[in-house]
């Protein structure tokens, strides 16, 4: 029910911005983002949350012909905008499909039933969504083995007036479009994505995302940014009772106050940008009749012994994490499989060679 209502919220406030969108801060922030990646000829890409295309194309530029970009995103307007943009482009953009869908469903889009991606781009978008743990889970079972999920999460100083508006809302349990309250840090950001099972590679600072850096607002400045918010910019019409607009003009300013330093509230103009991998796995079946060695690494036996109970038939699946392995000392021909920390593999092979050894 919260992912519907997300859904229904996201199309209320895009929708009213699709014709803006392009234009402004969001094309060079977009550029910037892609400048972060390595893009390489020949990748197939989902782009989520798409919007009006401008990280889209600029995708579709690097893979090229021999490449592909899927974009998705649930706002109809700004998802008409893209499509003419395809359209224009003509063959040039023959490598990119749009598609409007829930990102947080994909799999109710049948395009995308059985496709995996090296590269899931995700820009101006993961605040948006209630949980983001379960967001990041959910589209990386659509990245390819050691494929890449780049993602930005907002500085909780940005766009303050948002920042205090979303206090509001939660202090008054009404709706808000957008979930900044657990975007901290860069630190924030990596335990996210952590979280969700991805090994991260970066995470770090992107200053100045709109092009002002930082600015200070007088502590008695909180009414103008409360009728621009609550009044002017309510396309979803939170606040259009006269009654909550009452409660929460107060809170709007107990908020911007508890912000103020020395009469002063500062915004910071940034974002936090993670680049991270989902682990790669693979898998080794191995005879249970041969004799097995085992690399006497911790917990190399229980997981032995786990992997031997819950085989079904003469043969066991190993699930093996190639991204968490140490090298071994030295390497011989026909190496075996590594899982995780423990490396198993059949005797009569000549394997990958670890100190301290003992054969079961």
């Amino acid at each position: 029910m919260a992912n519907k209502r997300q859904s229904a919220n996201a199309i209320k406030f895009y929708e009213a911005k699709s014709a803006e969108y392009d234009g402004n801060w969001h094309d060079e922030f977009t550029r910037r983002f892609l400048s972060y990646l390595d893009i390489r000829g020949g990748q197939n890409v989902l782009d989520l949350a798409c919007g009006t295309g401008l990280l889209t194309f600029l995708l579709a530029d690097k893979v090229g012909k021999s490449g592909s970009v899927v974009g998705v995103d649930v706002t109809p307007g700004m998802l008409a905008i893209a499509g003419q943009k395809k359209m224009l482009g003509g063959d040039k953009y023959g490598n990119v499909s749009l598609h409007r869908a829930d990102v947080l469903h994909l799999d109710e889009t049948d395009a995308l039933n059985g496709k995996a991606f090296d590269v899931i781009t995700v820009a101006s978008a993961l605040v948006l969504f209630p949980d983001p743990k379960a967001a990041i889970e959910h589209w990386s079972t659509y990245l390819k083995p050691g494929g890449i999920l780049a993602v930005d999460a907002t500085h909780p100083r940005n766009l303050i007036s948002g920042m205090v508006l979303e206090r509001v809302a939660r202090r008054l349990d009404l709706p808000v479009p957008y979930n900044r309250a657990w975007s901290q840090s860069e630190s924030t950001l990596q335990a996210m994505l952590e979280s969700a099972g991805l090994k991260v590679e970066s995470v770090f600072t992107v200053d100045s995302q709109a092009g002002y850096g930082r600015r200070f607002h007088d502590i008695d400045k909180w009414d103008d940014f409360f009728v621009e918010t609550v009044i002017v910019k309510d396309v979803m019409r939170t606040f259009a009772s006269n009654d909550i607009r009452r409660k929460a003009q107060g809170i709007y300013k107990e908020e911007w106050e508890k912000l103020a330093i020395d009469g002063k509230v500062e915004e910071v103009d940034a974002v936090f940008l993670g680049i991270a991998r989902k682990r790669e796995y693979t898998a080794c079946a191995i005879s249970t009749k041969a004799r097995l060695t085992i690399w006497q690494l911790p917990m190399e036996q229980d997981m032995y012994q786990r992997s031997m109970s819950t085989a079904s038939s003469s043969r066991v699946a190993v699930a093996v994490d190639l991204s968490s392995t140490r090298r071994p000392s030295h390497r011989q021909k026909s190496p075996c499989v590594t899982a995780g920390r423990a490396n198993i593999c059949q005797a009569q092979h000549t394997c990958l060679s670890y100190p301290s050894r003992r054969a079961l």
